[in-house]
């Protein structure tokens, strides 16, 4: 049947009477008969036109053999071709052109026909040799392993054992028990003996025995972590500076927009803040990963060593957390220390600014009624009503003085006081009354105005309009001169120390010198503030004696006040200057715990081939180019900036080791 089926595919591939007649001749010789073929090719219409056909593909083959013929055979190339054109030529002469035709296009003819049926041959080879889709049962099974004699069975059992010994032996030193060293040891002392075990039954004794201590340190690690979560649970409150107002809490940092050159203070408060949001996600941490570890299956047998792996390794990590959490709370009270005293300055040098400012006001109400009271009054004034409205004034200048005297009370306790509520609780009250201060002063010059009296007095009597605040000038300034100078010392002092201790240091990641070169400029500009002021203060003392127009008393005055506010303004400086020193350190010393930190973080032992390694990978590329920023930032914003992108990126990394330790294993 498939003889029949390849002359089937020949038929249908070459229609051809020459194809057909040599299919004819090939299945019956004895029938056929050349003779009759050669007849029929004469009769046939179509013949002429494959003579022609054939005529030139002939001449084509013949070129074509001859030359491969002549490139085998170099030699003898020549004479054929001489040969066969002699032989042509004399078969052009002798024979009959058209019997030459014929057979010529028998002979093509009988060519093409093999050449169809050797490609239906090649075609129905093909689709016969096709692999068809195999069926799922002929489908290759996955390679086994090769089976392992006893001996390799025992020993990959035991180096399995002693994987389990060395996770025991990372609980014990982790937990710091006793009794998972004594576990651990008698684990150690059934694998050796399981190694030198005579026989089978006695190795298997000894394994089973090494699998109930790990059982038993596995006991031991979920009863540890559960104590560790409940006692981190019970952690001091992580510092925090909000204040409380009709109320309501109002945090640090909303309260500091209403203050200048607060920008070490926000520093700080911003640090604070960011440092609570690692904090309470560390928090977070250590509670969802230890309520995992103690709540998965106990070890029983050598199947469960990822779970006993993965134990040994949260024990080490929510250690680490939560130590790390005991440092932040330790870095938070500094910072918290930083941000009260800070604010705590600004607090004082705002109100004590309004009560200099007051008692300006004072002194130049006072100093222009005096004026009015010494002078001639023209004529037709009412002597006796003009006193009394004097009078009325000066009753209200003295009750303004009252008030400013109370500010100043309330400004004290403000300085001694150590809590900032209570502080920022006298500060609002030293608000309402700097308001009524302030409506009062503008209704007394409003008084004053309408009063219509200028400055035209002379005489004598003038140099008494000069205050006793202005006389005693010196008193006042010198302190404050003294006080600033006293807090630049110490600035440079803390700066000096801490340029000697990073030079020796070696390593380690400390934040670029400028930010202290710039500390030192400050405080440089303040020094000579306070010389120029201390030396105007000797003047003013000189000069108000010679002094006859109350303008001048007037100037005098202000000029005096503005050399008082200066000196606030500068000493508070000064205070926020040290306090920049203080920020420094604390800064430098928490981007080196958080490159620590990174550093152990990324060094986090992953399963094998866990896609969470290459992340963690990109995570500490990330972590060191923050941390670059901050090592080469040129301000103390900068910086508090790269710590809060840092500690982002740190959470990350921690993310990723919080999902490995919360995998299922089996």
């Amino acid at each position: 049947m498939k003889h029949v089926g390849v002359w089937g595919v020949v038929l249908l591939l070459s229609p051809s009477p020459c194809c057909l007649q040599w299919v004819a001749a090939s299945e019956s010789p004895a029938v056929y008969r050349p003779e009759e073929v050669n007849a029929e090719v004469q009769n046939e219409n179509w013949g002429q036109a494959v003579d022609s056909l054939i005529e030139t593909e002939s001449s084509q083959q013949q070129s074509l053999q001859t030359s491969l013929d002549a490139a085998e055979n170099p030699g003898e190339a020549a004479a054929p071709v001489a040969e066969g054109a002699g032989a042509l030529a004399d078969d052009a002469a002798d024979s009959n052109k058209t019997e030459g035709l014929k057979a010529s296009a028998k002979n093509v003819a009988i060519g093409a026909s093999l050449l169809l049926f050797f490609m239906g041959l090649f075609l129905l080879t093909g689709k016969k040799g096709a692999a068809a889709p195999p069926s799922f049962d002929e489908e290759e099974e996955p390679l086994k392993e090769p089976e392992l004699t006893p001996e390799e069975q025992r020993e990959r059992q035991l180096e399995r054992m002693q994987e389990i010994c060395d996770a025991a032996e990372k609980i014990a030193t982790a937990t710091g028990a006793a009794e998972a060293d004594v576990l651990h040891a008698g684990m150690k002392k059934n694998l050796q003996q399981a190694r030198e075990a005579p026989d089978e039954r006695t190795f298997k004794d000894h394994i089973a025995a090494a699998n109930n201590l790990a059982s038993e340190v596995d006991a031991l690690a979920k009863d540890y972590i559960f104590a560790l979560v409940e006692k981190h649970a019970t952690a001091p409150p992580f510092p925090d500076v909000t204040l409380k107002e009709e109320e309501k809490d109002v945090p640090l940092l909303e309260l500091l927009e209403g203050f200048g050159g607060s920008t070490s203070v926000r520093c700080a408060a911003k640090a604070l803040r960011s440092l609570k949001d690692k904090a309470e996600n560390a928090s977070e941490t250590v509670r969802k990963v230890g309520d995992y570890l103690t709540n998965t299956p106990t070890y029983k047998n050598d199947e469960d060593k990822a779970r006993l792996e993965q134990r040994a390794s949260g024990i080490e990590y929510l250690n680490a957390m939560v130590a790390s959490h005991s440092r932040d709370l330790a870095v938070g009270s500094k910072l918290k220390e930083v941000a009260v005293e800070g604010f705590h300055t600004l607090l004082f040098r705002d109100h004590k600014e309004s009560v200099l400012l007051y008692d300006g006001d004072c002194d130049l109400l006072k100093i222009t009624l005096n004026a009015m009271q010494t002078r001639d009054l023209p004529p037709g004034v009412d002597v006796s009503e003009y006193k009394n409205e004097c009078t009325s004034v000066e009753k209200r200048i003295n009750d303004l003085q009252g008030r400013v005297d109370e500010m100043r009370t309330h400004l004290e306790e403000v300085q001694r006081s150590r809590s900032l509520q209570a502080s920022y609780r006298t500060s609002l009250e030293l608000g309402k009354i700097s308001e009524q201060a302030a409506a009062e002063v503008n209704a007394l010059w409003a008084v004053l105005e309408e009063l219509n009296i200028g400055f035209e007095a002379g005489g004598y009597r003038n140099r008494d309009l000069v205050p006793d605040r202005i006389k005693r000038a010196c008193d006042t300034v010198t302190p404050e001169c003294n006080a600033i100078l006293n807090r630049l010392r110490e600035v440079r002092k803390r700066v000096d120390n801490l340029s000697k201790d990073r030079q020796g240091a070696s390593g380690g990641f400390p934040l670029n010198q400028s930010i202290l070169a710039n500390i030192l400029s400050s405080v440089e500009g303040l020094q000579k503030m306070a010389d120029v002021i201390e030396g105007k203060a000797r003047e003013i003392v000189q000069i108000y004696p010679g002094i006859t127009n109350p303008k001048d008393v007037s100037d005098l005055s202000a000029e005096y006040k503005d050399h008082l506010i200066a000196l606030t303004r500068g000493r508070a400086t000064a205070d926020l200057s040290n306090v920049e020193v203080t920020l420094f350190t604390i800064f430098e010393d928490e981007l080196r715990r958080l490159v620590k930190d990174a550093e152990e973080a990324s060094a986090f032992k992953f399963p094998l081939n866990s896609p969470l390694e290459k992340k963690m990978f990109r995570l500490k590329m990330r972590f060191d180019e923050k941390a670059e920023v901050g090592k080469h930032a040129e301000t103390l914003t900068t910086v508090e900036e790269a710590l809060a992108s840092s500690r982002v990126v740190l959470f990350s990394m921690h993310q990723l080791i919080r999902d490995s330790l919360m995998r299922n294993v089996h």
